[in-house]
């Protein structure tokens, strides 16, 4: 894993995309970071507030490149395109739209850019790998389970998930040297940002302010801190012999159940009295307390983890050593106002 790489990484303006690009930069291979812009000026100063969202003072090891994976051949310049085609040895695709919104499609970004992206890398001379970063939300079944790395397609399915099947598919019928990893749910521990840690958390203090969840409690979430993530897709880029399909994921031994979230809410004061819990009839279903958290409820009720000993082989980290959500969470909802929250429940 010493040998250094020339990388394009899509989405690193993202949460995910940018920590793994960061993290790839440190280790001293040479980053090419595709960024939604007009032109090098705007990348580039898009780049530079993507680093400073983590505390960054630079962006040293990393070349922005303006394109749109949504266009053919990712709307590069001549240019751009030719320097890519005279290094790039590894691509991770981490681009990506991730809200559940069910009203509008999904399908330009998730499934479509992801053609664009695979079709760029078929004349890459010297492509090595392709990573392409999917989610573990394309497999939310059987319920109640340990759900394995190469997992099928099964369970609920909205817009986004929809698209992140899609896009599976093209990776895995490309031809081309892959692997598909595929986060849990990952937060922005370790990042002082609201809107990363909105982005998915907002659900928590929407529920505080609720005061019930039509659930059991029992059910397990798998949260990940980021920077276990990017650890993971570095592992997946860079290891000889990676696997097709790894999870990165808190796993068994790391997962917490909504009732120890709502305990511990109450017990570090972030909610007056503990959540109640009060699951419906599977008939009740669409008449969830709210519309927006009905979004996430499927996915809550599965009550699943995702198996976690490839990540732990490739990482280094054991599974137990995985931080539990539980313990960094306070950091997080710090940062998310009762506005962030409604904001939040409305840009889902």
């Amino acid at each position: 894993m010493s040998h250094l790489r020339s990388i394009l990484i899509t989405g690193i303006t993202g949460l995910i995309g940018g920590e793994a690009a960061f993290a790839l930069a440190d280790a001293g291979h040479q980053v090419h970071g595709l960024v939604r812009a007009s032109s090098h000026q705007e990348a580039r100063a898009r780049l530079a507030q993507r680093a400073a969202r983590s505390g960054r003072q630079h962006t040293h090891g990393i070349t922005p490149i303006p394109g749109d994976i949504t266009q053919p051949l990712l709307g590069l310049a001549t240019q751009d395109w030719q320097c890519l085609r005279g290094e790039c040895q590894i691509v991770i695709h981490a681009a990506a739209e991730t809200r559940f919104t069910a009203h509008r499609s999904l399908a330009p970004t998730n499934a479509s850019g992801t053609g664009h992206l695979l079709s760029a890398a078929v004349e890459l001379p010297q492509l090595q790998r392709f990573v392409h970063v999917s989610s573990a939300a394309v497999t939310t079944a059987p319920m109640h389970g340990v759900i394995p790395d190469d997992a099928p397609h099964a369970g609920f399915e909205n817009e986004y998930v929809r698209t992140k099947r899609q896009a599976e598919s093209l990776v895995l019928a490309s031809g081309l040297p892959v692997c598909i990893a595929r986060p849990s749910i990952v937060v922005s521990a370790g990042l002082n940002d609201p809107e990363f840690a909105r982005a998915i958390l907002w659900v928590i203090p929407l529920a505080v302010q609720q005061g019930w969840l039509p659930l059991h409690g029992v059910e397990r979430l798998d949260f990940i801190p980021v920077a276990l993530a990017a650890a993971g897709i570095q592992a997946l880029a860079l290891t000889k012999n990676a696997p097709l399909y790894c999870n990165i994921s808190a796993g068994p031994a790391s997962s917490v159940s909504c009732r120890e979230i709502a305990e511990a809410l109450h017990h570090r004061r972030h909610a007056a009295s503990p959540l109640a819990f009060d699951p419906l009839p599977e008939n009740q279903a669409t008449k969830k307390p709210h519309k927006a958290l009905n979004l996430y409820l499927p996915f809550i009720s599965a009550d699943v983890v995702y198996e976690n000993t490839r990540m732990s082989t490739l990482t280094g980290i054991p599974p137990a050593r995985v931080p539990r959500f539980v313990d960094y969470m306070d950091s997080l909802l710090s940062q998310i106002s009762a506005e962030d929250a409604l904001l939040g429940s409305l840009t889902a």
